[in-house]
C-alpha cells in the first residue's frame, strides 16, 4: 500500500511519543515492509519533511536517510506538479488523491485538519475520497498488514497465549 505522510505528523510528534518514529514511520524504511510513502517526482514533499525544524529535526534526519538508503522499496514517486500549491493540507491532499491504489493520508490528528471538512474519517477533495488516518490508526493498520498469515488445515493450533480445550482431534 502507498501513504501519504502528512508533514504535520513529523511537526507535531512531542517528546514523549517519539516511539512513533520507531513503531510507525521506521516501518517504511524496512525492506521486508511493503507499505511506501507517496512523493513527488520533484522531491517537494521530502524537502517540506527535510526542512522541519523542532526537536524532531534528528529524528526526521534519520528516518529521511533510511528511507533514502531503502528507496526503490520505501518510495512511490508520484507524477504531479506541486510547486505552485502554498497550502500544505492541499498539496499533501493533491499527492494523495493522485496515488493509483488507495487513497490514505497520515496525520497527527483529524483534529488538525482545518481547510477541509473530515466526516468518518474521509475527506472529499477535488470528488475522490481521502481516507484519514490519525498516527495511532495507521500504526494498528499497518501492522496488522504486515502480520503473517498462517494457511492451516486438518490441525489445532494455539497461538498468542491462546489454548485448546476439550479437541476431539486425534
Amino acid at each position: 500500500m502507498v501513504y501519504t505522510v502528512y508533514c504535520e505528523l513529523l511537526e507535531r510528534i512531542k517528546k514523549e511519543e517519539l516511539f512513533y518514529f520507531s513503531d510507525l514511520l521506521n516501518l517504511f524504511a524496512s525492506r521486508e515492509n511493503d507499505n511506501k510513502i507517496a512523493v513527488d517526482y520533484d522531491g517537494k514533499i521530502l524537502e517540506d519533511y527535510a526542512s522541519i525544524d523542532n526537536h524532531n529535526s534528528s529524528f526526521i534526519a534519520c528516518w529521511l536517510e533510511l528511507l533514502a538508503h531503502n528507496a526503490p522499496t520505501s518510495l512511490e514517486n508520484i507524477e504531479i506538479e506541486l510547486e505552485e500549491i502554498t497550502c500544505n493540507e492541499e498539496k499533501y491532499l493533491r499527492l494523495c488523491k493522485e496515488t493509483v491504489s488507495q487513497k490514505k493520508m497520515i496525520v497527527y490528528s483529524k483534529q488538525n485538519i482545518k481547510e477541509h471538512q473530515c466526516i468518518n474519517d474521509i475527506i472529499i477533495f477535488e470528488e475522490e475520497e481521502i481516507n484519514i488516518l490519525d498516527k495511532d490508526n495507521a500504526l494498528r493498520e499497518i501492522n496488522n498488514s504486515n502480520s503473517v498469515i498462517n494457511n492451516i488445515s486438518n490441525s489445532i493450533i494455539a497461538q498468542n497465549n491462546s489454548s485448546v480445550n476439550n479437541s476431539k482431534n486425534q
